[in-house]
């Protein structure tokens, strides 16, 4: 659905279901040698169902603000299969890995004139991940806890929009977390994010 009012404010939402035959995915397979191998596997049978939507609004002249969010729940229905230990397993009523519940997304962004000849703006934005699994068995080595991560950034643009120069801070309170989660043989190699960020970017159209 999507609803307009007059005053500025815009909703849109949609709701999901995926029911799945065969999914693929990166599964384990033994080894002799390496304890298990990562390939993709079919998952016989499995389904995800959720919701997303977003609110946009302009309470004054420049201003404009814009949340929005993703709910989704995943589940194997039959897959019996192998984990990363390389044991044999029955998958069935676990969730897809890399797959959290819950996203959210939120961003307020103001534009001004700066002088005749230029317009500028400023933009902060958040997001937040709910914890999340790196593998299908739920094993507290391979959990991706939550985080919230803050971004900001400045441009000033010339009115033909001809130069345009940005400044900006990417993960502004310098949070630590990880991305993902992996074995190797006898390890768990975890891979973090980046950490704050600066920079500049000069564009030039022709």
């Amino acid at each position: 659905f999507k609803l307009s009012p007059a005053a500025g404010v815009t909703i849109n939402g949609s709701a999901f279901y995926y029911d799945y035959k065969d999914k693929q995915v990166f599964g384990a397979v033994p080894d002799i040698i390496f304890v298990y191998l990562n390939r993709i596997v079919n998952i016989p049978k499995s389904h995800l169902y959720g919701f997303e939507g977003d609110v946009s609004f302009s309470p004054v002249k420049g201003l404009t603000a814009r949340v929005s969010g993703t709910y989704i729940k995943s589940k194997i229905d039959e897959y019996f299969g192998f984990d990363q230990y390389g044991r044999q397993n029955n998958f069935a009523g676990t969730g897809f890995a890399f797959t959290p519940k819950v996203q959210m997304n939120a961003m307020l962004s103001y534009g001004f004139d700066v002088g005749s000849n230029f317009n500028a703006r400023l933009t902060g934005s958040g997001r937040y991940s709910s914890s999340q699994q790196a593998d299908l068995i739920n094993d507290s080595f391979f959990k991706i806890a939550p985080y919230t991560v803050f971004d900001t950034n400045m441009s000033l643009e010339t009115n033909d929009s001809k130069y345009q120069f940005n400044i900006f801070v990417r993960n502004l309170t310098n949070k630590y977390y990880w991305t993902s989660v992996q074995g190797l043989q006898d390890s768990v190699v975890r891979y973090a994010n980046m950490p704050r960020t600066w920079g500049g970017a000069l564009t030039v159209r022709f």
